[in-house]
């Protein structure tokens, strides 16, 4: 029987235009009732979630499309989502990669206690129990099952219930991850805390070992940590904080291996009780930021310094300058500081007169030695310009100086 070569041709293609029809039609209508149906609730059930709101627009050769989602944990809400869209091609597809996953209108209700911070209703999967000891390094290289080039996060927000209050945070998030095939992770998370935005930015090189971390604020308003509830009784503060700040990190072990801290106070009111320290003002009546710096090459030397600044109450004080190092031992610390400042002449409390300015530096060391007995000594550069009044009586010491030395412990001061 002769066989007609176009029509067997034609007959070809049909067919596999047909399953090419019907594949897409499986994929199109099939697989997005299936992931809507069964496996989005199926995992959501694992981490003691129930899936209140699913709904899976299109899953396609080129992308995906989902949303909303809203989910609830013993009851009470836990994570919402408004979309996701994931960005592909067949060709990516076939090589074991997605370009992209975004996820807008995140929110998650966080509950924060003092054993932790956990999201509301959410439980740990069950299966196979951790084994005892440390655990294991983190593996950047097989972090994802599957090849991502990039994870964003938009127009999302994180809430947080402590203490009766519930704190809105909203969050954007960067996450490139391209290179986590070769143990390299960079991010970017944009957060808003009580109206004051932080940008904190991280690499991570598994190759090298080490992690860095940045964080960085402009005009950080001082008063939202009264509203936060974080300042003890009788103090407040305001102003603003201008500030960059740094970590390093070892990756395996985890471990800090340095970090360091820069920022500036302006429009600074700090009061406690019937003492105020503001900005100090310069000789032509402008008032300097107050200027902070930590640093430290490891965690167990830290160094810093601060000022300058004016403290009003019942003694005025122009404090030019703080600064310390603090050095931890095996069992033990040690601290040593040093402050700079200036007592202008003014009345004193029992009608006593300071009769003229007065420089004066002062010195701190203390230790806690493995018994935890605190040793410290507190002393005064010799003062030479010391002029005391009292009604007709008038102190003047050619040379004079204070130093104090004392111990703490389970006895008491001493």
């Amino acid at each position: 029987m002769k066989i007609n070569a176009r029509k067997t041709l034609i007959w070809l293609v049909a067919v596999f235009v047909a399953l090419v029809v019907a594949l897409t039609a499986a994929v199109s209508f099939i697989v997005p009732a299936y992931v809507e149906s069964r496996v989005i609730p199926g995992l959501a059930a694992r981490f003691g979630l129930t899936a209140e709101q699913v709904h899976v627009r299109r899953i396609g050769w080129w992308g995906a499309d989902a949303g909303p989602f809203r989910f609830q944990g013993s009851g009470l809400p836990a994570l919402t989502l408004a979309s996701i869209q994931v960005d592909y091609t067949p060709l990516t597809l076939l090589r074991g990669r997605i370009q992209g996953i975004t996820l807008g209108g995140l929110s998650v209700e966080l509950r924060l206690a003092d054993d932790g911070m956990t999201i509301a209703g959410l439980k740990s999967p069950a299966g196979k129990a951790s084994p005892p000891g440390p655990s294991p390094p983190l593996d950047l290289k097989g972090l994802l099952p599957v090849g991502l080039d990039y994870l964003d996060i938009i127009q999302s927000d994180v809430v947080v219930h402590h203490n009766g209050r519930r704190h809105l945070i909203p969050l954007e998030m960067h996450l490139q991850t391209s290179d986590l095939a070769k143990g390299v992770l960079k991010g970017q998370v944009k957060l808003r805390i009580l109206g004051n935005a932080l940008v904190l930015s991280t690499v991570a090189d598994q190759s090298a070992n080490s992690a860095r971390l940045t964080l960085a604020g402009e005009d950080f308003a001082l008063d939202s940590l009264c509203r936060l509830g974080v300042l003890p009784a009788g103090v407040s503060l305001s102003g603003h904080l201008h500030y960059d700040a740094w970590a390093t990190a070892q990756l395996a072990p985890m471990a800090l291996k340095g970090f360091g801290f820069d920022g500036r106070l302006t429009g600074l009111s700090a009061t406690a009780g019937p003492t105020v320290v503001v900005n100090q003002p310069t000789a032509q009546g402008d008032l300097q930021p107050v200027t902070l710096s930590v640093s430290a090459l490891d965690a167990d030397h830290i160094q810093w310094r601060c000022g300058p600044f004016q403290i009003d109450g019942p003694a005025r004080a122009a404090v030019n300058a703080l600064s310390g190092r603090w050095t931890r031992k095996a069992s033990s610390w040690s601290l040593d500081g040093q402050a700079e400042l200036l007592l202008p002449g003014q009345r004193l409390a029992g009608g006593l007169v300071l009769e003229k300015a007065l420089p004066v530096s002062w010195s701190l060391n203390a230790n806690q030695d493995s018994e935890e007995i605190l040793h410290f000594n507190i002393r005064s550069d010799p003062i030479q310009s010391l002029a005391l009044g009292l009604n007709d009586l008038q102190f003047v010491p050619r040379q004079c100086g204070i130093e104090i030395n004392g111990r703490y412990g389970d006895q008491g001061l001493e």
